[in-house]
């Protein structure tokens, strides 16, 4: 009878979850190790137990329990089916190894199928020794089909579908995972525009390397922008279009299952981001000779366009960092100190999470930015803080701090919740992003993890007023143009340069 001995790998994800590593022991000859693919949060692991603790949901918030649970049900589900595997291959003699564990586990698409009929064990498991061999010859045809199928379609002339080259651009030039999230949804919005013009306008088309052009291009970007309104003209199209194309996020309260979104209004930044990706896009199949011309050379395309920009200035770090809040939760009170490390350190919130002790070396903070790993490589040097140098005693290093960061929309909602407990209620000029319209709203409204790195910038330009020093600790290349929104043109800035012209004047 196999045994199984849980740990959690020393290695972190940028979420700061580790992998549930798992040592299969059976007998002399039967010992190996396997990695689950189950991530969990260190905080929630119980090394005498070797199982996920779920904390007390009066002790802790909910979304801390809620991710506990499933990280519980994802690590018990793994566990039942690894038991089955293990007693089907021993029950058919088969040799046990981790290498025969990741096969099954492979064929978890092809067992769940409901089409395929397989019938499962006494635990409700499909994963018994005939369902395996029959998944793995289904598997086989399907890679033999697959094979033929590339054969035929070998021919280097033929078209390519425009969303069909999307995820391969990302892999091939690396994209992150939150800007792939991006690019699926420029996938999904080029899916719709495609199957909306075939319903009203052209029963023939499709968007690929060979019918793409500037036309083509502007009449998207029309779409685009106007697709909130398209679909209220033309409901019964619409109501086709997002059956077969539907708009899907994840729903917090029905146990992570899918409910449709609606088409929402876009701003002019909106379809400016989406025309940059696509152009991207088409100038990478131009260069891989896909695409015979720029499609994008006689475009107008929209710019972008936001309000002054509005940072915290030292003062109210102060002021957040000697308010007194025992009056409020462990959770809130370990944010404030994760909110002011991060304003120390200016880095991206998604650096932010993949940082470990290895990144504090002699006093300084020293990360390779992920949005431009691949094209620089360039490392950020953050001097610490004198600030900064405390929180991190405080709580052992980055490692330690980490245990108290969590998910990005939770962490801008508590950065709210502590300006407003701060009493930091500044009035700042927003851009509503729908309409183009300014509006006044309270910083402890609007701020996010982003107003953070916007603070390091703003904060440091206003002592020296040197874009590219910062550049070097923020990460913005080298006359950046966002850098632009990260700080804030002071009026003695002004005033010096009128000073400066009066004494070129006397001389």
């Amino acid at each position: 009878m196999a045994t199984f001995e849980k740990n959690l790998s020393k290695k972190t994800r940028q979420d700061g979850k580790c992998e549930v590593l798992i040592r299969v022991s059976g007998g002399r000859n039967l010992r190996f190790r396997i990695k689950s693919g189950v991530y969990v949060s260190p905080s929630f692991w119980d090394n005498e137990t070797q199982a996920i603790v779920v904390p007390v949901r009066r002790k802790t918030n909910v979304g801390k329990v809620q991710m506990a649970q499933q990280e519980q049900a994802a690590l018990n589900e793994y566990l039942k089916n690894l038991t089955a595997i293990v007693n089907a291959a021993q029950d058919a003699g088969e040799q046990l190894t981790g290498q025969w564990i990741d096969d099954c586990f492979r064929l978890s698409a092809i067992l769940n199928d409901p089409t395929n009929h397989f019938k499962t064990d006494a635990t409700g498991s499909v994963y018994t020794f005939p369902n395996i061999r029959r998944a793995m010859e289904i598997e086989e045809e399907a890679i033999a089909a697959a094979h033929q199928q590339e054969q035929e379609e070998s021919d280097d002339d033929k078209p390519m579908r425009i969303v069909d080259a999307i995820p391969i651009y990302c892999e091939r030039k690396s994209i992150s995972a939150n800007r792939t999230k991006t690019y699926g949804t420029l996938r999904g919005q080029l899916e719709r525009f495609e199957y909306y013009t075939q319903l009203s306008s052209d029963k023939t088309f499709v968007l690929d390397t060979s019918t793409i052009s500037c036309d083509v291009v502007r009449v998207f970007l029309s779409y685009l922008k106007n697709e909130k309104r398209l679909q209220e003209q033309h409901p019964r199209i619409f109501t086709k279009v997002l059956e077969r194309f539907p708009i899907a996020v994840r729903s917090k309260g029905d146990k992570g299952k899918q409910r449709q979104r609606e088409i929402e209004e876009r701003g002019e930044n909106h379809v400016c981001g989406q025309a940059k990706r696509l152009a991207a896009v088409c100038h990478w199949l131009q260069k891989e000779g896909k695409l015979t011309q720029d499609v994008f050379e006689n475009v107008e395309r929209p710019k972008e366009a936001y309000a002054q920009p509005f940072y915290l200035t030292s003062q109210e770090l102060d002021i957040i960092a000697d308010f007194d809040m025992s009056d409020q939760s462990e959770t809130l009170q370990a944010q404030r100190d994760v909110l002011l490390f991060h304003a120390s350190v200016g880095c991206r919130v998604s650096d932010l999470y993949a940082l470990s002790s290895d990144n504090e070396i002699g006093g300084f903070v020293r990360y390779v930015p992920a949005k431009t790993s691949e094209s620089s490589g360039a490392v950020c040097r953050v001097p610490l803080s004198k600030r900064a140098k405390d929180i991190l005693e405080r709580y052992g290093g980055i490692d330690g701090l980490k245990q108290h960061f969590c998910c990005q929309q939770q962490y801008n909602e508590n950065i709210r919740q502590i300006l407003s407990a701060c009493g930091i209620t500044r009035r700042v000029i927003v851009r509503n992003p729908t309409t183009g319209t300014n509006e006044v709203k309270g910083i402890n409204e609007v701020a996010t993890s982003h107003t953070l790195r916007k603070t390091f910038c703003g904060n440091a330009y206003k002592s020296v007023k040197d874009p590219n020093l910062i550049g070097a600790m923020s990460g913005h290349a080298p006359g950046s143009k966002a850098f632009a929104r990260y700080r804030e043109i002071q009026d003695d800035d002004l005033q010096q340069v009128i000073a400066a012209m009066e004494r070129q004047d006397i001389n």
